[in-house]
């Protein structure tokens, strides 16, 4: 007997059973959506792991290229460097070879004056003896003039000698 469904008896039992009905549908639903939201977003879990996954590969290849690319850099710089320093060691030697043959060509020929200092020594010479000339002609002026002096004073003396004497 307690078996048998129960015709409602007034409206409101009629309501009651039918909101229960519907709770029971609610409950079902709502005991259902754990696994329909799980089934919802495990495709865009998925997907979103797979983004993930894909952009960790990108990364590591472009780690990689960067590696290489400055490793490359690297490699050209040094080459440059080294070809710069090269040349310009060539450059600087040769200068000095240049400079030492001269110099070894000066003494095997004993042309030990440079072109350049020869009109210097002729104005250094010329200037020494005009002042040899000049220092000669002020002390043979004074040696003049004291001779002279000295005769004047000899004069002298002899005249007061001769006055003295007398």
């Amino acid at each position: 007997m307690q078996d048998e469904i129960r015709a409602p008896k007034t409206a409101r039992d009629a309501l009651l059973i039918e909101l229960i009905g519907d709770l029971g549908v609610l409950h079902d639903n709502i005991k259902s959506l754990p696994e329909a939201i799980n089934q919802a977003t495990a495709g865009s879990i998925e997907t979103i792991a797979n983004a993930v996954e894909e952009a960790e590969k990108t990364a590591s290849k472009l780690s990689e290229s960067i590696e290489q690319k400055k490793e490359a850099v690297l490699a050209d710089l040094k080459t440059s460097v080294k070809q710069t320093l090269d040349e310009h060691a060539v450059s600087v030697f040769s200068e000095l070879e240049d400079k030492v043959n001269g110099l070894q060509k000066r003494i095997a020929t004993f042309e030990l004056s440079d072109p350049k200092s020869r009109r210097l020594n002729i104005i250094l010479s010329c200037t020494l003896a005009v002042s040899l000339l000049l220092s000669g002609t002020a002390i043979f002026a004074v040696y003049s003039a004291e001779k002279s002096t000295i005769a004047d004073l000899n004069m002298i003396i002899s005249s007061q000698d001769k006055t003295s004497t007398k």
